[in-house]
């Protein structure tokens, strides 16, 4: 899990982003953000449950959640440039990006997956 004393994150590469899995899940109760900070804004796109966490309404986390149940990522924002959230970790670089509400994972070898942001909850 992430640890807000190391700002050391996990990094759980999600099968539906290989495989196309498909699940029938919702958006998950209570707070999934790290330490005090609370969700900021949700989405979810064809395989995940995306948030922005934020701390004293100032955003500081990404928090993916693949809807097939095969793990999470948390991870501190590196940008935030409007409604863009940028995260990254070891290579990897997260961009969710609700002006064009999309889901941007670029990885290390610079191939790119985009999801279409499907749904925004208020």
């Amino acid at each position: 899990m992430f640890s807000t004393r190391t700002g050391l994150a996990l990094l759980l590469l999600f099968p539906a982003l290989l495989g196309g899995i498909k699940a029938n899940a919702q958006p998950i109760d209570g707070n999934i953000c790290p330490g005090e900070s609370q969700v900021h804004r949700m989405a979810r796109s064809r395989n995940f449950f995306l948030y922005v966490c934020a701390e004293e309404n100032q955003p500081t986390y990404y928090v993916g959640t693949a809807k097939n149940g095969s793990g999470t990522i948390i991870l501190p924002l590196s940008s935030v440039k409007g409604e863009v959230y940028t995260a990254r970790n070891k290579g990897h670089v997260y961009v969710l990006d609700f002006d064009r509400q999309r889901l941007t994972i670029i990885f290390p070898s610079g191939r790119k997956v985009v999801q279409s942001v499907e749904q925004v909850y208020d």
